[in-house]
């Protein structure tokens, strides 16, 4: 797949950057010097304080060992949308460790359906018990990934979005994907609220039941009999 200067491009684990130059690099051992993207990222950086990393990725790579990749597709969007609704999810026995190990990996592909699953699955984990530091990174991570290359795609192949700034496509997509859990935030707060109620009704059974007789029943000693 081939690049020119100016075009944005997704790394895998890196996102969306864009090619800021290509130049010839003599590498030791090699007969010849080999043509290298200079990638940026993040994409939209004007000036060089702006740039937070680069890097150089050979312009030919053996197939299937390509690293650089176009954006994905508009139709592919809907499907992201797909993959983060889907709740009939085997619940995982794994500890964090092999999980943490499992979710990079999926993060490490570049692929956006695997990064939705695993932000998907931390977002419902979320909703049971508040995010580890490591789960709440890669939760960040995961979330950043993919609405970056999601609001590049509207950018690209939306004509409606071609002049929208990406600050305001961000937006709106992280209010679509808050959108999608919605419903799911709410039933966990109804659940934790029926919860908390029937606590407080089993202390009170239990406080009834420790003091039977109320101050109505007690006898007045200055009553007469």
């Amino acid at each position: 797949m081939k690049f020119k200067v100016g075009d944005v491009a997704v790394y895998p684990g890196k996102g969306v950057g864009r090619i800021e130059a290509i130049n010839a690099r003599q590498i030791p051992g090699l007969d010849s010097a080999i043509d290298l993207y200079v990638v940026i990222f993040p994409s939209n950086a004007q000036t060089e304080a702006d740039i937070t990393s680069s890097l150089e990725v050979p312009t030919k790579s053996p197939p299937g060992k390509e690293k650089l990749r176009k954006v994905m597709p508009l139709d592919q969007v809907e499907e992201l949308k797909r993959i983060l609704k889907v709740r009939d999810i085997e619940p995982s026995n794994q500890t964090w460790n092999r999980r943490y190990r499992e979710y990079m990996a999926k993060i490490a592909t570049g692929e956006p359906e695997q990064i939705a699953e695993v932000l998907r699955d931390l977002a419902l984990l979320k909703l049971k018990k508040n995010l580890s530091f490591g789960e709440r990174k890669m939760y960040d991570q995961a979330m950043d990934l993919l609405i970056e290359e999601w609001a590049h795609t509207l950018k690209i192949y939306q004509k409606e979005n071609k002049k929208t700034p990406m600050e305001q496509l961000h937006t709106d997509i992280a209010s679509v994907i808050e959108g999608i859990f919605l419903p799911d935030q709410e039933a966990a707060a109804l659940a934790q609220e029926e919860k908390a109620k029937a606590k407080k009704g089993k202390k009170g059974k239990k406080k009834a039941l420790q003091n039977p007789a109320s101050e109505s029943d007690s006898p007045n000693p200055n009553s007469e009999i």
